[in-house]
């Protein structure tokens, strides 16, 4: 029951942000693996809109906060109790504070300085709070999403290295591409899904997908990943890989597997770069491990998209006309390999929801195309 409302949850969001679907598959892996996001990309892309639509459908005590370069440690952990103070302890008021929180999202997250911000740094990995002792307090945080317009200050391996290390998923966002998208974007009345998850059902969820299961084949397969990566020139906490077996078992279960599948792998594609210009080498990297086929698909599907942009950027005449015919023969061909690598993915037992999904994408630009390029429609 948990499984179809999650889907259903992905599904409506992804029908509220356009382009998006990466990053609302993204946090909703994220929530059930019980992790950090970090949402990374220019002002105005919706980052903390997609953020707050899904954390406040996620039932629980939600916490939300903007941090500028002035930021106290009180607007994230509550101010002194002045009562505590009297009886020589140092504790704060934590009331509707992160401590308490379920569901957290902190915009402009690098803003502040270092002294606030590595106090995150036990809420993020082992979710507990220190207050006034060395003692550590548990706290029912499920996912928090930090969100920024830029990289920290100093980089990513400056002062802020262990808390941008911490975000377990990252993704960069950019603004909508695609002018169908735009269009529809601009029609669209809210950006709010209907279907919303109890915490009790988000736990069960965690607890089903904590069931999932790593085959020997899986660990000597990021073993030889954490090995070609270290050849490239990454360098990667053993923390990031461990954190990753939960992301592959919540992937997994998203799924509805029960045992965690190559095609599982792509999701470390957003999980093992450390700098922006690392992420395109990183995707090729992670893909080659993951389900062969679907890497196929997408190139194939890439190379169409990449026609379909230049045919839009053409202007209209004789050349637009001739660029379409030609678009169509290919999309029909890639059409063609599409079909192929979804009989081969089924006989060999793999996945097939990627390349079914990329065949459906390609047939409907190909038929934009004719529509609008060929028959005027």
């Amino acid at each position: 029951m948990i499984h179809k409302k999650l889907l259903k949850l992905e599904t409506e969001l992804n029908g509220c942000f356009m382009e998006r679907e990466e990053i609302v598959r993204g946090l909703l892996v994220t929530a059930v693996a019980k992790g950090n996001l970090l949402i990374l990309g220019a002002p105005g892309a919706a980052k903390t809109a997609i953020a707050e639509a899904l954390s406040k459908q996620l039932s629980g005590k939600f916490f939300s906060r903007l941090l500028t370069k002035v930021s106290a440690p009180e607007e994230l952990f509550g101010p002194l109790s002045l009562k505590a103070l009297e009886n020589d302890q140092y504790k704060r008021v934590t009331v509707g504070k992160l401590p308490e929180a379920d569901l957290a999202v902190i915009d402009e997250v690098f803003k502040c300085n270092s002294a606030v911000l590595n106090t995150l740094l036990p809420i993020m990995n082992e979710r507990v709070y220190f207050d006034d002792s060395s003692t550590p307090k548990p706290i029912p945080l499920q996912v928090l999403v930090g969100l920024s317009n830029e990289l920290p200050d100093g980089g990513v391996n400056g002062e802020l290295a262990a808390l941008w290390d911490r975000f377990d998923l990252k993704y960069t966002v950019a603004y909508v591409k695609d002018e169908r998208n735009f269009a529809t974007m601009l029609k669209l009345s809210t950006n709010k899904p209907s279907t919303t998850i109890s915490l009790q059902e988000l736990q069960s969820a965690q607890q089903q997908a904590e069931q999932v299961n790593i085959s020997d084949d899986t660990i000597n397969a990021l073993v030889r990943l954490w090995k070609e990566l270290k050849s490239q020139g990454f360098l990667i906490s053993d923390r990031r890989f461990r954190n990753s077996l939960r992301f592959l078992k919540a992937h997994a279960w998203f799924e509805g597997r029960v045992q965690v599948a190559e095609d599982d792998i792509s999701i470390l594609s957003n999980m093992l770069w450390t700098e922006p210009d690392q992420i395109k080498l990183t995707k090729k990297i992670v893909m080659g491990f993951a389900n062969p086929l679907t890497v196929k698909a997408n190139e194939i599907f890439d190379g169409a998209f990449e026609l379909s942009a230049k045919l839009k950027e053409t202007p209209d005449g004789s050349e637009r006309t001739a660029m379409a015919a030609e678009a169509n023969h290919k999309f029909k061909a890639a059409q063609k390999m599409l079909d192929g690598l979804l009989k081969q993915a089924k006989s060999e037992g793999k996945a097939t929801a990627k390349i079914i999904e990329r065949l459906a994408q390609l047939k409907e630009m190909n038929e934009n195309v004719v529509n609008t390029y060929l028959l005027g429609i």
